[in-house]
């Protein structure tokens, strides 16, 4: 039945040119049109999707670079050219520690929800865009003098290319206390 609804929606012809698979179709002669699994019956509205959501990051706090590896589930709505999407993760942020003669890592986590939204034009993935991001999250684990309890960031919207952003974050407890800014390069793999 789906296929059929498919077919109704995206006749096939040799302009359409499309190799479909479980999770979607990857058109052949505009990848731009690839798509993940979508409710086609609606393909003409509003599309959504759910995905799981990575990106690797690292970041300059308080003059110290500390690396992040996020990992979570995000939810997409698509209408047009114009992308949202809603997500939730956790990030490690990875701190390296050089006190009495000994390496350690000390890694302290981050629950984050984040809100994206997009409108990308033909070439737009190949330009530097202001990117549209909000982020807040709070500290769930501690371990190391990096943070203190309830510690909570905030990110604010910085600038994109392609897949790479750009985010300044606020890292702060006790409102306001211990303000730290912060400036995160991140790559979100799709």
């Amino acid at each position: 039945q789906i296929r059929s609804e498919w077919n109704v929606h995206y006749p096939q012809t040799d302009k359409a040119n499309r190799r479909f698979n479980l999770y979607g179709y990857y058109s052949l002669t505009d990848p731009s049109r690839t798509r993940r699994v979508m409710n086609i019956w609606n393909a003409n509205q509003y599309r959504t999707s759910v995905a799981p959501y990575v990106h690797v990051a690292v970041q300059g706090i308080n003059g110290r670079f500390s690396p992040s590896l996020a990992a979570g589930v995000e939810f997409v709505a698509s209408q047009a050219r114009s992308e949202y999407h809603y997500q939730l993760f956790w990030e490690p942020y990875f701190y390296f520690d050089h006190s009495n003669e000994k390496n350690r890592l000390v890694r302290n986590d981050f629950i984050t929800f984040q809100y994206t939204t997009t409108t990308y034009e033909k070439n737009d993935k190949k330009k530097i865009l202001f990117s549209q991001i909000l982020s807040a999250g709070f500290l769930a684990g501690r371990k190391g003098n990096y943070f203190e309890k309830n510690t909570i960031k905030l990110g604010l919207p910085g600038l994109q290319y392609n897949s790479v952003f750009l985010h300044p974050e606020f890292i702060f407890n006790n409102f306001f206390k211990n303000f730290q800014p912060s400036l995160k390069l991140m790559l979100y793999l799709d």
